[in-house]
């Protein structure tokens, strides 16, 4: 089977999308970037955890946030992070608190930022939180 290869001669991208590697949420996740955002091609960076890994360090996380940057010449950055997160443990560790859980991973997603911010302060950096709603039928995703 062949197909088309839709970008032949390019090898440059806006932005860089990292978010855990839950397969849950990707498709929503993308979605909302096209819709929301207009944003239809990025570089995917999917980790466990997303943040987490870039925060600890972590040397595929900031390899892959090289390459984006060194290779594909992004000029922003999305980092998403999602509620019930297995990564952090799971909505589980909040005792089923939604708010504390959301509060945490602001933070989480805050310590991301200042961490890209440190290693590309020239790239425009974007934080978001996907939170389920309506009995967990919805993902609503909100900008941090």
């Amino acid at each position: 089977m062949k197909i088309e290869f839709k970008f032949k001669g390019i090898h440059a991208v806006d932005t860089a999308v990292v978010l855990c590697m839950d397969f849950r949420f990707q498709k929503e996740t993308q979605e909302f970037f096209g819709k929301e955002l207009g944003i239809n091609n990025f570089d995917l960076i999917a980790i466990p955890g997303a943040g987490q890994a870039i925060i600890a360090d972590d040397d595929l996380a900031l390899k892959s946030l090289a390459v984006s940057n060194d290779l594909h010449h992004v000029k922003k950055i999305i980092v998403v992070h999602h509620q019930d997160c297995g990564a952090y443990g799971g909505s589980g560790k909040f005792n089923g608190d939604a708010m504390a859980e959301e509060s945490f991973h602001k933070e989480e997603l805050q310590k991301t930022k200042e961490k890209i911010n440190s290693l590309y302060p020239n790239l425009e950096v974007t934080m978001v939180f996907a939170r389920l709603t309506d009995d967990s039928a919805n993902i609503e995703f909100v900008i941090v």
